[in-house]
């Protein structure tokens, strides 16, 4: 046998092999004799397991060893000497340290089999106490149990955790009381022993006892967190803090770690009180602390949806459809601790804060996308192409006509959903080869990363969050992207796996709805998720290593307004006495005598200066590196070249030098960057580090590749526990695979055909009467022959997306009850859809509790897994990690003791990773960063960074490193280490940030001997110009796009230049920029000179800025065009020399001899955009070597302070010029400038000539004159060479009056070499443009087409200079309307300006934002005269043409109708899709109500009267039923309420456009008197402005749902008092429901039903109107024949009947008009019309009796089985009589009340036989 799990005789039972018996006896799958192989456990895919080792001398030991210790187990457990051995020997089996039985060791404690009763053993030490005072054998045994309980090896052992989990439930027992009691007993034990001097009390014992105590403690309230609401907890824990008070030789450290422990405890209880305050507060409480006003900021988490929790360990991480549709805001705290926040807790507080920061910088813009689709979606539901999308700043994919196609379950991923959907636009009529590179080129669908999928069911849209699980791009597999040509398909996996999402993904899947999925590209839950659980659960512990420092409490007393720094104590690890770090390691003479001390002083003089005299440090790096050693939370900070590496570098060789002696563990390294850290490790390596493992797969290093944990994981085996575990967890696995796809196939037959099979199950438990009735073999004995008869009974066609109404539904089933085969062919339809339905939720249900079991499994098998992982980890003397690696690792890496953490680039981890770094051992922080360098990253920018008006308030960029080193208001500073001396840059560059950053920041030596730039005159230069940014870049991309298309021309040339000199390769020059939009147009311009290095980062950037091959457009040839143009540049080519091109984000921490700055922006708005921060111009200005060249425009980034200081500083230097000095090597003094890209090709041209003529040659002037005249010539002065050059004559172009871009000349004889200039020009031609009338003074910007007629033989150069100062151009400031100022009749159409500050026309704006849609116009002046009056949605809020920024209500105030009914419309939105989400909340209740209410009306009416003499017993029965009626009604009243409250709060007086109006009035009120106020807010309301009100059919709804549960109400008491009138029981009590009996009721409920069926006809809402028709014939039906209307309500009755029929009528012509649910709604408009036309015996067709006579006659249960007749009533109504065929009662016709039936077979007078019935 074959598998997982092995067979017998392919493995020996592991069980059966320690203990001689197995639990599982025949079922085992593993051999119980000798032969079988030892790798019993292995998975079925690897190959024969290899040939079992023999076991070494060591192991046979252990094995002896372990198999005496557990023989005690099966001993008597209360006797005493048992007990010392069974827990001596389970302490040294642990301490030994063969991790086979340290594995074993905790199973066997946790069995409680008859031959190794491990739990009866545990039991019986807890339950013992001193005896005769020999606290000796007490205080041992518990000790070598506590010892053993708290082992590393067990509570670190991943494999093992569930068997450790179990062993301290049964230590903790009920509430923790047992843990208590032993705890107190042993505590009390130690202090006796004290008191009596016993030898005990005094040696390491105690020490070690009572530091097992806290650790046992902490664990079980961890483990176990009711025991955190015993209240004995904090007596206990006070009581062992007063023993290890007592105990004064015991170590400092231990001390310390006790108390820490044991403030743990405290902090755990502490928040389970809070929680339990929280619950105990009553409702009012809750309402009184939540109150709103209008309007409102910031609430406090109140339940405003289904996640808004106020404690985050309760908030699901993925936003809930509930959370995304909800307008309530997120809860955003701050970070500034002087701020308000609910939580009291500083710890708590602090957790808080950040968890949902993070959060809402992942999902906030997110959310918001989201929403806005599903809006749209629900907008137009038919629609599954959303060709006007706008995802706002998120960037996203979409694919249309997406549906689930396929579900299925696997054992290792669980529930797989197969999504189809339309392959993208551009890829459609490409080949399978072409869409599988296109595929895998476009980088779509990583695995991991998020989809979501939206879709409508039911009128309200769903969605799922789901992530990509496997892509497949083979052509050759059937269900991938690339096997069809118009359809793909993407496996998927469910990101929360909860029952309700279950449901509704296979509700999606069944109904095979089609809608949008959407793919967030680099949005990997597993790089957050890990990070935000730690979050969740260090909030549960309320545990935050260090907290002191990282939340330092306020400054007190007279002196809190001073700055204070706070002293922060050495390692607890280096606290003991005789302690010191050696630094032998780092002195340049050997000197093994060198320490210091860990009490030593970063600021003592004397030990900086014998530090520094004995190593290579310089002062800086002395001070740092004591900091480092002697701080338990320690910075440093290092200014760019300062060598912060380094210092780190030298500070682990201190640390691994101890590592044994302090027991440190493996020291953690995390860095930011992949880059960063295979730097350092690999210096580790090369300073002879050997034990060191690389966690992560991003490493590009070499020297890595054999230290990978992946890698090193391969070679290591699994222990023989490990190996049976995972067998087990593999197998069950298997077995959970097998149910759940047996449940799917099920579930898939369902959905495929109604057969039998697949609803026999369902029918037998739900219907046992109605599944009888589908037997084969009747109650004689025989059997159906042929088809089954379900088969045969069933529709031909059954449609699985009706639905029917509830009311008609339960006639159904009580007809099938009765006679299944009675049923008309939609009847039997809508029974089959109804079980499907009710089938697949209970397979649903079934499928989540095996995907549930299955998790937990996966889980465990999971912990097996990662435990090999873990020894590996926990054997290594340095761990490195990215923060991103540390996210997906962090669950095992928070097993392995590590108690040193480095953190690198520490000024740019977010502060949440920074706290999930903290690992619980962790004892000594060191973070080595420059807060002065770039921040964090974060996505959302305008809420969350403080670099924004409104992210100041939250600051999440702002790492821990920068908040604690500058400190907050009122609290101390942390001691920062500043590291001073640079070894990169010359002093000219250093000196830039010397002047404006660090002031303290030295320059070594080594700096000033740096060479030169080759051919540059000088090395810092800024050229300076005026050529404008291409700001139409804006429109395709975000802001992260802007462009300078002259500088990346003069870029290229400039690179080209210095390489060109022969001294530098391509990779001595890095380029940098601050925009993506320039980057890729540098790197595609330079691209045919040089092989273009992009780091990942900076791919990632240009992707996500969608500068990739993945841009889908709908135009095909577009899109192929960008695609074949972008691809080759984002191809990764490795060659030895590669030219980096970067942004400046993406740069920090690396350098180059010379760096080449593009900085783009040049605008006459002096906007800088990102280069604003002094973070990013520092690292701007600090990564060059020797030389370093700005092109920029000056007077643009003079705007902002710092670069206003460089600019002055540069100027000072005359390094800031409009052209760049050039210099030949070989003419150095010949003098070159260089003012535009094409003189980089003269000087070329020219220094080549001077090779070839030498002194025949002058010097050339390459400087040249052109005047361009309107009507005129340009004229280009060429330069003239010396006389032995060829004479050569300028180039003459004959030039209109139109500015040009690309205006083109050369000489016709090959003479003109060079491109045409302006003369005088200070603003480029930029683009094309209009001819004006008048010229324009100052700076132009042109805009518009162009024409320059250029004669046939002038040719070849374009001529890229600017226009002249006084030239017929349009402007910049009118750029979209193509006019200059001269042109504008500012009476006519003045000019507006925008918040932004865009001018524009006011005829322009008005066109653009439609003002026409909020203001009528004349139509011959064009004057505004009137409002208009629109019931339409408006659009988004409407924005400036230019930057697309929103247009501000307070600052153009010509558009606030506008924008305010943009806003309002969009609240609308809102209110109306949370209106109807709540709506179909309480349909579902009022669904699961009507179910309860049908299965417990049986047991309301007793089927016999309850027997006790006389009369008394029908007054009990009577109140039986009545004690019945009222408990069943609670729910009933429940419900109504909350229906009741939805229609209150979707009432009026609660929609945005009231709230509004309310507004305005107490506005206006505010300022006037209240009956001023009434006179100017006096409205007419047109008949449109009536018709507005677009919130009407939530506030209808609410009322339909209402009639609705009144409806059932009423129904179900007219079935309840039909069956006691039925009793005839003689009862003095009345039949009681609570209120008026529903006879009463009818009157009222059938006026409101007609009333609001009318108002909906009048509010245009068929809909609504049939439905409320239906309950009122349905109520009027009910009434009627329900026996209980008297005589002379009999013509009531029939009057409602008549009216009933009469208004279905009128249902029937509405439903010709198209609505949702009209053809269903129709056919139950037809039943209902059917069911009273029958019941009160009108016209009978031919069919229908002929139906009715075949029932009677040959039916299960008819009218009249053996014989029957019928007979006409006075009036001429028929009737039936069963039976003998004569009457033998009276009764009354229901349709007229005359007298029928009879008196002993004779009919009363009147009664005739119809025999138009019988024949």
């Amino acid at each position: 046998m074959s598998g997982r799990g092995g067979g017998r005789g392919q493995g020996i039972c592991y069980k059966y092999q320690n203990t001689g018996r197995c639990d599982r006896g025949s079922d085992c799958h593993y051999s119980h004799g000798s032969n079988g192989r030892d790798d019993n456990a292995q998975p079925a895919r690897r190959a024969a397991a290899p040939t079992k080792a023999k076991d070494t001398e060591e192991q046979r030991t252990a094995r002896k060893s372990y198999t005496s210790w557990k023989r005690l187990l099966g001993e008597e457990s209360n006797d005493a000497h048992t007990m010392r051995r069974v827990w001596e020997g389970a302490f040294n089996i642990l301490e030994a340290g063969d991790r086979d039985w340290r594995q074993q060791l905790p199973q066997d404690l946790d069995d409680d089999d008859e031959m190794h009763q491990g739990r009866a053993h545990i039991l019986a030490l807890l339950s013992t106490k001193v005896v005769g005072g020999d606290y000796g054998a007490f205080v041992a045994n518990a000790r070598n149990f506590l010892l053993t309980l708290t082992h590393h090896s067990l509570l670190r052992c991943l494999a093992v955790d569930t068997h450790v989990g179990s062993i301290y439930n049964l230590f903790g027992g009920a509430g923790g009381n047992r843990a208590v009691i032993f705890l107190r007993r042993l505590c009390e034990a130690l202090l006796a022993a004290r008191a009596a001097g016993h030898s005990l009390s005094s040696s390491d014992e105690a020490e070690g006892t009572l530091q097992a105590m806290s650790v046992a403690l902490f664990e079980l309230l961890k483990r176990e967190r009711r025991a955190r609401f015993n209240e004995e907890i904090l007596k206990l824990v006070e009581s062992i803090q007063a023993a290890t008070n007592t105990f004064e030789d015991t170590m400092p450290s231990t001390i310390t770690r006790i108390t820490n422990r044991l403030n743990d405890v405290r902090a755990m209880i502490a928040r389970a009180q809070d929680l339990l305050a929280d619950d105990t507060l009553t409702e009012d409480d809750h309402d009184d602390a939540n109150t709103s006003f209008y309007p409102r900021e910031m609430v406090v988490p109140s339940d405003r949806h289904d996640n808004d929790k106020k404690d985050i360990a309760e908030i699901t991480i993925f936003p809930t459809r509930d959370e995304i549709v909800s307008d309530a805001k997120d809860f955003l705290p701050y970070t500034d601790p002087n701020q308000p926040h609910f939580l009291e807790d500083p710890v708590q507080r602090h957790i808080d804060t950040y968890f949902r920061l993070l959060r809402h910088d992942i999902f906030g813009d997110l959310k918001g996308a989201l929403a806005g689709v599903m809006h749209a979606v629900g907008q137009n539901q038919t629609q599954t192409v959303l060709s006007d999308l706008s995802l706002g700043d998120m960037r996203a994919y979409q694919y249309a006509n997406a549906r689930v196609s396929y579900i299925r379950f696997e054992a290792r991923r669980g529930i797989q959903a197969q999504i189809e959907f339309l392959q993208p636009g551009p890829i459609r009529k490409k080949t399978a080869a072409e869409k599988e590179r296109w595929w895998e080129e476009s980088r779509r669908f990583e695995e991991g990363s998020l989809l979501s999928l939206i879709w409508v069911q039911d009128g309200a849209v769903q969605h799922v969050f789901l992530s990509v699980s496997e892509k497949i791009t083979d052509p050759a597999k059937e269900y991938g992207l690339t096997n069809h040509n118009t359809i793909a398909f993407i496996t998927t996996s469910l990101v929360t796996q909860d029952r309700s999402t279950i449901r509704t993904l296979m509700q999606a899947k069944s109904r095979m709805a089609r809608g949008v999925l959407l793919e967030f590209p680099k949005v990997m839950p597993a790089t957050f998720v890990p990070i935000m659980e730690c979050l969740k659960a260090m909030q549960r512990l309320n545990r935050l290593p260090f907290r002191q420092w990282i939340i330092p409490a306020k400054n007190e007393g007279p002196s809190r307004r001073v700055q204070k720094v706070h002293d922060v104590p050495p390692p607890l690890y280096a606290r003991n006495p005789g302690f010191r770090f050696p630094l032998r390691t780092l002195v340049k003479v050997e000197d093994d005598s060198f320490s210091i001390e860990p009490t030593s002083s970063s600021d003592d003089e004397a030990i900086l200066d014998k530090l520094e005299a004995k190593t290579q440090l310089d002062r800086g790096q002395c001070r740092a590196l004591v900091a480092a050693l002697t701080r338990e939370f320690a910075f440093i900070q290092g200014p760019p070249g300062t060598g912060k590496s380094y210092i780190g570098l030298q500070i682990m060789r201190v640390l691994l030098d101890i590592k044994e002696k302090a027991d440190l563990g493996p020291i953690l390294i995390v860095c930011f960057t992949n880059h960063a850290l295979d730097q350092f490790l690999e210096h580790l390596l090369e300073i002879g580090v050997k034990k060191l493992i690389r966690v992560g797969g991003m490493s590009k290093s070499k020297k890595l590749e054999n230290h990978n944990l992946r890698t090193i994981g391969e070679l290591e085996t699994k222990t023989k526990a490990e190996k049976y575990m995972a067998a087990m967890n593999y197998k069950e696995l298997e077995k959970k695979e097998k149910e759940a796809t047996s449940i799917l196939a099920g579930l898939h037959g369902l959905q495929k055909r109604a057969e039998w099979q697949n609803l026999k199950a369902h029918i037998h438990e739900e219907y046992p009467k109605i599944y009888n009735q589908f037997r084969r073999v009747d109650d004689h004995g025989f059997k159906a022959a042929g088809r089954h008869p379900f088969d045969i009974w069933k529709p031909t066609v059954t449609s699985n997306t009706a639905q029917t109404p509830a009311a008609l539904l339960r006639h159904i089933l009580q007809k099938a009850t009765i006679d299944v085969y009675s049923l008309s062919i939609h009847e039997r339809s809508a029974l089959v859809v109804y079980w499907i339905e009710k089938a697949q939720g209970n397979k649903v249900g079934e499928l989540f509790e095996i995907a549930n079991d299955a998790a937990k499994t996966q889980h465990a098998l999971s912990n097996i897994h990662e435990e090999l992982n873990r020894r590996i980890l926990e054997e290594a003397d340095v761990i490195g990690v990215t923060t991103s690696g540390l996210a997906k690792r962090i669950s095992v890496l928070q097993q392995v003791k590590c108690k040193v953490i480095i953190c690198e680039e520490a000024g740019e981890v977010m502060e949440p990773h920074m706290l999930a770094a903290l690992l619980p051992d962790a004892e000594h922080v060191i973070q080595i960063g420059d807060h002065e360098q770039l921040r964090p990253s974060v996505q959302n920018f305008r809420d969350l960074s403080l670099e924004s008006e409104q992210g100041k308030l939250h600051q999440l960029d702002k790492s821990q490193f920068e908040r604690l080193s500058t400190g907050e208001p009122g609290r101390p500073l942390m001691p920062v280490a500043q590291l001073n001396v640079q070894r990169r840059m010359r002093p000219q560059i250093s000196n830039l940030i010397r002047e404006t950053i660090y002031d303290k920041l030295k320059d070594h030596s080594s700096t000033h001997d740096l060479p030169d730039v080759v051919g540059m005159r000088r090395n810092v230069f800024w050229l300076d110009h005026v050529n404008l940014e291409n700001e139409m870049d804006t429109k395709s991309h975000d802001t992260k796009s802007k462009s300078n298309i002259w500088e990346v021309k003069m870029v290229h040339a400039l690179v080209r230049h210095v390489v060109r000199q022969g001294v530098y390769k391509s990779d001595d020059i890095a380029v940098l920029t601050p925009y993506t939009g320039q980057l890729q147009k540098l790197r595609v311009a330079m691209s045919s000179d040089f092989e273009i290095c992009l780091s990942d980062r900076d791919q990632e950037a240009l992707e996500k800025d969608v500068f990739a091959v993945d841009d889908d457009r709908p135009d095909d040839k577009a899109a192929s065009d960008h695609q074949d143009h972008t691809r080759k540049p984002l191809e990764k080519k490795k060659l030895s020399e590669l030219l980096r091109v970067a942004t400046v984000d993406n740069f920090q921490g690396e350098e180059a001899k010379i760096i080449i700055v593009s900085l783009v922006r040049s605008n006459e708005r002096r906007n800088v955009g990102f280069l604003k921060t002094t973070n990013r111009i520092n690292v701007l200005l600090s990564r060059a070597q020797h030389g370093m060249y700005l092109i920029g425009n000056a007077d643009t980034y003079s705007s902002v302070n710092t670069w206003q200081k460089v600019i002055s500083m540069l100027r000072a230097t005359d390094s800031v010029g409009k052209s760049l000095d050039l210099c030949c090597p070989r003419h150095p003094e010949t003098a070159i400038e260089v003012k535009q890209p094409d003189d980089f090709h003269k000087s070329n041209a020219r220094w080549k000539l001077s090779e070839k003529a030498s002194s025949a040659l002058h010097r050339v002037r390459l400087r040249w004159l052109a005047v361009t005249h309107v009507l005129g010539t340009a004229i280009a002065a060429l330069p003239r060479p010396c006389s032995a050059s060829p004479s050569r004559e300028p180039a003459i172009t004959t030039v209109l009056a139109y500015a040009t871009m690309a205006l083109t000349a050369a000489s016709a004889r090959s003479l003109a070499r060079y491109a045409v200039n302006i003369h005088n020009a200070s603003s480029s031609a930029m683009s094309p443009a209009r001819p004006v009338s008048k010229s324009v003074c100052g700076n132009v910007s042109i805009k518009a087409h162009v024409r320059c007629p250029v004669l046939p033989h002038a040719i070849g150069f374009p001529a890229t200079s600017a226009a002249p100062n006084c030239f017929p151009a349009a402007t910049n400031a009118l750029a979209f309307e193509f006019k200059s100022y001269s042109e504008i009749d500012l009476d006519e159409s003045p000019i507006i300006v925008l918040g932004c500050g865009h001018p524009f026309t006011t005829e322009f704006i008005d066109g653009l934002v439609r003002l026409q849609d909020v203001y009528e116009r004349e139509e011959k002046t064009g004057r505004y005269i009137g409002l208009v009056e629109d019931n339409k949605l408006a659009a988004l809020v409407p924005k400036c043409p230019d930057c697309r920024m929103p247009i501000k209500q307070y600052v153009t105030q010509r558009y606030n109708r506008l924008i305010n009914r943009a806003v309002i419309d969009e609240m609308s939105k809102r209110f109306i899709v949370n209106g109807q989400q709540e709506l179909q909340q309480l349909e579902d209740m009022l669904k699961d109500l009507m179910d309860s209410l049908e299965e417990s009306r049986k047991s309301v009416v007793p089927a016999f009267n309850i027997s006790l003499c006389g009369d008394v017993s029908d007054n009990i029965t009577m109140r039986f039923i009545n004690d019945g009626v009222k408990n069943r009604s609670e729910d009933a009243i429940s419900l109504t309420n909350a229906i009741k409250s939805f229609r209150h709060r979707m009432d009026i007086q609660h929609k945005p456009t009231y709230k509004l109006h309310q507004a305005t009035v107490h506005a206006v009120a505010r300022s006037t008197s209240l009956d001023s106020a009434l006179a100017i807010m006096t409205i007419e309301l047109s008949a449109q402005s009536v018709k507005r009100d677009r919130d009407l059919r939530v506030m209808m709804g609410g009322c339909l749902l209402e009639l609705k549960m009144r409806c059932l109400v009423l129904e179900d008491n007219f079935h309840i008092a039909r069956a006691v009138k039925l009793k005839n029981l003689k009862s003095t009590l009345p039949l009681n429901f609570g209120g008026d009996p529903p006879d009463r009721k009818t009157e009222q409920f059938l006026q409101d039903c007609k009333k609001l069926a009318d108002d909906c006809i009048a509010e245009s809402l068929p809909r609504l109107a049939v439905e409320a028709t239906l309950y009122y014939a349905r109520i009027a039906q009910v009434f009627a024949s329900s026996g209980l209307a008297k005589d002379a309500d009999r013509a009531r009755a029939t009057g409602y009947c008549n009216t009933a029929k009469e208004l279905l009528r009128k249902a029937d012509q509405l439903c010709e008009h198209s609505f949702r649910d009209q053809d269903i709604l129709r056919q139950a408009t037809v039943n209902a019309l059917a069911m009273l036309d029958k019941e009160f015996y009108e016209s009978v067709s031919e069919e229908e009796m002929h139906a009715i006579k075949l029932a009677m006659v040959s039916g299960r249960g008819g009218i009249a089985t053996h014989s029957g007749h019928w007979y006409n009533c006075a009036n001429g109504h028929p009737f039936a009589v069963g039976e003998c065929g004569m009457p033998m009662e009276e009764a009354r016709c229901p349709e007229c009340g005359a007298p029928v039936g009879g008196q002993n077979h004779v009919a009363v007078a009147g009664v005739s036989r119809a025999t138009q019935m019988e024949n």
